[in-house]
């Protein structure tokens, strides 16, 4: 970075974005069947079998006009299934599909690979100190 102005350097915001369009390109050569918010809401439903779509949201993060054509394609693809929860008719309850649950199998590995490639330059406490500060900054979402 020895050319990028000294304000966008030592700028959060701007290192954030960087680091976040570095990460989403290696996974997209590993992985361009499945972005990395669809591979979210797969581990979500693996974790959280029959879960709302509105939980689903909540977990992942991902905003309701983003979600909803997100899901659309997991389900056309055969990945998850979605119902009209019989106990409160407005709710729409997901759940993996046996392709789903096996695509989650290989969606852990590429994340995991792309960790091991993104973080390679890091010592195992400069990745726990990175995971601690985007934990914190994370949870200021949730205020």
């Amino acid at each position: 970075m020895t050319d990028i102005p000294r304000g966008l350097t030592e700028a959060p915001l701007h290192l954030l974005r960087r680091a976040l369009q570095a990460y989403t390109a290696q996974w997209q050569r590993l992985s361009p069947q499945v972005t990395p918010p669809q591979a979210a809401v797969l581990l979500a439903l693996r974790e959280r079998p029959t879960i709302t779509q509105t939980h689903v949201g909540e977990l992942t993060g991902i905003d309701t006009a983003t979600l909803t054509p997100l899901l659309r394609s997991l389900e056309e693809r055969g990945f998850l299934s979605r119902r009209v929860d019989e106990g409160n008719r407005r709710r729409k309850l997901l759940e993996l599909t046996e392709q789903g649950a096996a695509l989650v199998t290989t969606v852990e590995a590429l994340a995991a690979r792309t960790d091991d490639i993104m973080l390679a330059g890091l010592s195992p406490e400069q990745r726990r100190a990175l995971m601690t500060a985007l934990a914190t900054l994370a949870s200021l979402t949730e205020s």
